[in-house]
């Protein structure tokens, strides 16, 4: 089974402790061990790094792959190393690694979208940041993911909207976690602090847009997220538009009544988790609120933006939806 090494975030590896100070001795004995098996996965060994810390070593990579070759357990291995580099050697190592890594992985965030915001605690918090070719003047979406987290999808759909003119940040809420059944989706939503992710992430992410340059800032989410954008109108001061895509959050979180912007709703009129009788209460509450609102009904099951997800994919309703949200967007937005 080929061994992957794509974690991007840790060395060594998850699971692996490091042996005394030799921070990437681990990481390099798995790497070479796979390379000399032929199982290593998608990833070139000797690295840049690998070799950054080889040098500082005094090793050469003969020398380090017959250590490898003779020494099969790591404890041995970290004997031979301090037996043959000198500590300050190996601190040299360390502190280059320390800053090298560290440039990478800015690197590497910018090139994914990786970016970090700061809530209005002072906690700093990760997401998804997507902008448009002319990111000037702009104006901001902060998206909420489904409750399987933020996927390919859930980039996708923002990388979609900075296509179409928006400046676009994605609270990772679930902290790198993403579910890959609906039974993990389920737990990791409901572990998730509804309260925290509107009044600390969402506002935290209002605010970093702002910061690039939006001027306004709408609301956007699917199914969970959904249920958070209607929060967010709620509760939060911070934005200027909503849209909800078939969810809504528990009558006692909040009176939608007491929404102050305009707010788009897609519904899904065969929703097994949305009840949709729940629906035309909430829009009778706006109606009599006098709260600006479009509400769209579609005859179709929950999540049809999603092309996979739960398998209701409904290509037409997905793109009727996107186009209205669209257009509710730039003209609230603008």
């Amino acid at each position: 089974m080929p061994t992957d090494f794509r974690d991007g975030r840790t060395y060594p590896r998850r699971g692996r402790q490091t042996i005394g100070e030799a921070l990437w001795l681990l990481r390099m004995a798995d790497k070479g061990r796979a390379a000399a098996a032929g199982t290593i996965h998608d990833y070139i060994y000797p690295c840049p790094m690998d070799k950054g810390v080889m040098e500082r070593w005094g090793v050469t990579r003969t020398e380090f792959e017959a250590a490898l070759a003779a020494h099969s357990d790591d404890a041995s291995l970290a004997d031979w190393l301090t037996q043959h580099v000198t500590a300050g050697a190996i601190r040299s190592a360390n502190e280059w690694l320390r800053g090298e890594r560290a440039a990478n992985l800015d690197r590497q965030d910018a090139e994914e979208g990786v970016t970090e915001f700061v809530r209005p605690d002072g906690q700093r918090a990760p997401g998804f940041y997507a902008e448009p070719e002319r990111p000037d003047g702009a104006p901001g979406v902060v998206l909420f993911e489904e409750w399987w987290g933020l996927t390919d999808h859930v980039r996708e759909t923002a990388e979609r909207l900075a296509g179409d003119g928006f400046r676009v940040l994605v609270p990772d809420l679930y902290r790198g976690r993403v579910a890959a059944t609906g039974d993990e989706a389920n737990h990791l939503m409901e572990g998730l602090d509804f309260s925290d992710a509107v009044t600390q992430d969402a506002r935290g992410a209002a605010a970093y847009l702002k910061a690039q340059g939006s001027h306004k800032v709408g609301v956007l989410g699917f199914c969970m997220g959904g249920a958070l954008a209607m929060l967010a109108a709620i509760h939060d001061p911070d934005f200027d538009a909503a849209v909800v895509f078939y969810g809504f959050p528990p009558a006692e979180a909040g009176d939608p009544a007491s929404i102050r912007i305009p707010v788009m709703c897609h519904w899904a009129v065969g929703d097994e988790f949305f009840n949709i009788e729940r629906v035309d209460a909430i829009e009778r509450a706006l109606e009599a609120a006098g709260v600006a609102h479009e509400f769209h009904r579609y005859d179709a099951k929950h999540a049809f933006y999603n092309p996979g997800g739960l398998g209701n994919y409904h290509a037409e309703h997905a793109e009727t939806a996107w186009a209205r949200t669209l257009e509710f967007l730039r003209r609230t937005l603008a």
